[in-house]
């Protein structure tokens, strides 16, 4: 099972594949849309730049 850790919120999980939005850990801000990722073990990095503060987020989801 997938844990967000910061940066975005899980909303499904298929076996390896994880659906999720990114959320600004700053303000709050839920982008809209989501997002898709296979992923296998460990922790998985990447990042956004929220619309709302202009805020760099760091995404990471342990899997």
């Amino acid at each position: 099972m997938a844990v967000a850790l910061s940066g975005c919120v899980i909303t499904e999980q298929h076996g390896v594949q994880i659906i999720y939005v990114k959320k600004c850990d700053y303000c709050g801000y839920v982008v809209p849309g989501s997002s898709s990722l296979g992923l296998g073990s460990g922790i998985w990095n990447s990042g956004f730049q929220c619309p709302k503060c202009k805020k760099k987020v760091a995404i990471k989801i342990r899997a």
